[in-house]
C-alpha cells in the first residue's frame, strides 16, 4: 500500500502545479490549512481512483481466469478473453495494469506447473481442465474493440485458436506480451 501511495504522490507532485506550489511559504505566512488541505485532498482523490481501478481489474482478471473458459467441439477447454482496463492520467497507466495482470496470470501458471510436477512424481491430482492449460497475457492500447481503442488485457490459453485473422495480426503487431 505504501509503495503505491509513494508512487502516486511522486507522479502527482511531479506532473501537476504542486511542483511549483510553495508549501513552506504558506506555512510561514500562517496558511497552514491551505498548505496541507489542498495537496492532501488531491492526493486522496488520486489514491481512491487508483484503489478503485486496481480492485476492479483484479476482480475482472479473477473472474476471467475462473469463468471465462469455453469448450471446443471436441470437448477441450480454452481461454480467449479480453478485459478493458481503462486509464486515468497520472495514476492508472500501463505499469500498474501490467503489474496486476502479471501477478494474477503468474499465480494461475504456477498452479498449472504445480499440478504437472505433482503428476510427474506420481501423486494423484484431481482433474480440472481449467488448471491444465497455461495462460498468456497480451497488453494493447491501440487495438479498437467495440468502437473504441483503450488499454486492454488479452488472456488466452496455449491452445486457443482465434478465427479473426485481422485481430491475430493486430495482436502480433501492436500487442505486448507480458513477461510471465
Amino acid at each position: 500500500m505504501y509503495r503505491q501511495l509513494r508512487k502516486i504522490v511522486k507522479k502527482v507532485w511531479d506532473n501537476t502545479c504542486f511542483r511549483t506550489f510553495n508549501v513552506m511559504k504558506n506555512i510561514t505566512e500562517g496558511k497552514l490549512l491551505i498548505s496541507i488541505l489542498i495537496p492532501g485532498l488531491v492526493l486522496c482523490f488520486f489514491y481512491n481512483v487508483y484503489q478503485y481501478e486496481s480492485i476492479e481489474l483484479d476482480k475482472n482478471l479473477r473472474k476471467a481466469l475462473t469463468q471465462g473458459w469455453r469448450y471446443t467441439e471436441s470437448g477441450e477447454t480454452f481461454l480467449n478473453v479480453y478485459i478493458e482496463a481503462g486509464s486515468f492520467p497520472l495514476v492508472w497507466g500501463k505499469e500498474e495494469i501490467e503489474e496486476i495482470a502479471t501477478r494474477k496470470v503468474n499465480l494461475h501458471n504456477y498452479q498449472v506447473e504445480a499440478r504437472i510436477s505433482n503428476r510427474n512424481i506420481g501423486l494423484y491430482v484431481e482433474p480440472n481442465s481449467k488448471l491444465d492449460r497455461r495462460v498468456e497475457a497480451i497488453y494493447s492500447e491501440n487495438i479498437e474493440v467495440n468502437g473504441e481503442a483503450q488499454p486492454i488485457i488479452w488472456l488466452k490459453s496455449d491452445n486457443a485458436i482465434i478465427e479473426d485473422q485481422t485481430l491475430v495480426k493486430q495482436l502480433q503487431e501492436k500487442g505486448e506480451r507480458l513477461s510471465l
